[in-house]
Formats: structure tokens, C-alpha cells, sequence
């Protein structure tokens, strides 16, 4: 076996990869994907709901995602936090990005700088967020406000009316997973 062969193998089988530039060989670590931009989370879903979600709907939805994505991957799906608001669960970046549209349905230029998520890198986060706005299509919002408000939930344990910034942890949000597998499931 030839020396750049042995260097690649070696490279590979550390989780790099190699880079060839004139002749030179760099590596660098594989990028991994951790949790995703909620706002990415959110075009993906409002993508394959045809543009028909509302600011309540996705917050519910991609709750409801971040909850079964932790449960199933053991890591989240979304960065951030959800804060327990007086309309359920919420996400204060996606909220604050799309409080104009009030209750109406998203528009595609809510999203306009937002990058896609790419299907190679993000197969399993794509499949979810599919998954829950094939489970929840619009008008949902009163479904997902139960479902969501239940007693013994998360959203439920923390919420102290009128306040913002309750936050709920991915602890609480595990808790709720595996009392809803328990009574549903």
C-alpha cells in the first residue's frame, strides 16, 4: 500500500477526511449535524405544508417534533429554547420572526434568507419535521393547543400566567414524551 493510501485510511477511519489542494493533503474534522436553526425547522415545514401553517401551528408542531427528535436521537432538534407562554409552548426566536403574520398562514418571504436544509445532511431531522406537518395539517391549532396544555405536560408544570421566559428544559420535554408514550402508545 502506497504512503497516501495508508494516510487516507488512516484519516477515514478517525472520522476525517482528507482535502487535496496541489498536491497537499489537509484534513479537517466531518461536521456532524447537532440541533438545527428553528427557523430552518420551521421553512421545512411550512415548505411541506404548502405554505399553509400558522405562527401557532408550527410552534406547536416543531415542539411536538423536538420532543419525539430528543426521545428517539438522544440529542435536540432545534437550538434555542421553548418558553412556557400563555398559548402553550413557544419558541421566542421563531415567535418574534413571525408575530406580523398574526394568525395567518406563513408566507414563503418569512423564510427569504433562510438556507434550506440540505436532504444528505439532515435526512433524519427532515423526516420528522415531515412526519408532524403530515400529523397535524391545517387548521390544527386548536388540537395542538390541547395536546399541548394537557395536564401533567410540560407547558403545563411551568406556565404561571402572564409570564414570558418560564423556560421549559429538554428535561421536562423527555418527561412529557415518555408520559404520553405510556398513556397513548
Amino acid at each position: 500500500m502506497k504512503k497516501c493510501q495508508r494516510i487516507a485510511a488512516i484519516i477515514a477511519s478517525r472520522g476525517l477526511r482528507q482535502c487535496a489542494c496541489k498536491h497537499q493533503l489537509f484534513t479537517r474534522r466531518r461536521r456532524f449535524p447537532m440541533a438545527i436553526d428553528v427557523l430552518r425547522a420551521a421553512k421545512q415545514l411550512c415548505k411541506v405544508s404548502e405554505w399553509t401553517l400558522t405562527n401557532l401551528e408550527l410552534q406547536k408542531i416543531i415542539y411536538l417534533c423536538h420532543m419525539q427528535f430528543m426521545a428517539e436521537k438522544d440529542k435536540p432538534l432545534v437550538e434555542g429554547e421553548f418558553q412556557a407562554w400563555d398559548y402553550g409552548p413557544v419558541h421566542p426566536v421563531l415567535y418574534h420572526r413571525l408575530k406580523c403574520f398574526g394568525a395567518n398562514s406563513i408566507p414563503k418571504f418569512a423564510f427569504k434568507n433562510v438556507e434550506d436544509l440540505d436532504p444528505n445532511e439532515y435526512e433524519d431531522e427532515i423526516a420528522i419535521l415531515t412526519e408532524g406537518a403530515k400529523s397535524f395539517p391545517h387548521p390544527s391549532g386548536s388540537t395542538l393547543v390541547a395536546i399541548t396544555h394537557r395536564e401533567g405536560g410540560a407547558w403545563e408544570k411551568l406556565y404561571e400566567h402572564g409570564v414570558k421566559g418560564n423556560v421549559i428544559t429538554d428535561n421536562y420535554i423527555l418527561e412529557e414524551y415518555e408520559d404520553l408514550k405510556q398513556k397513548y402508545l
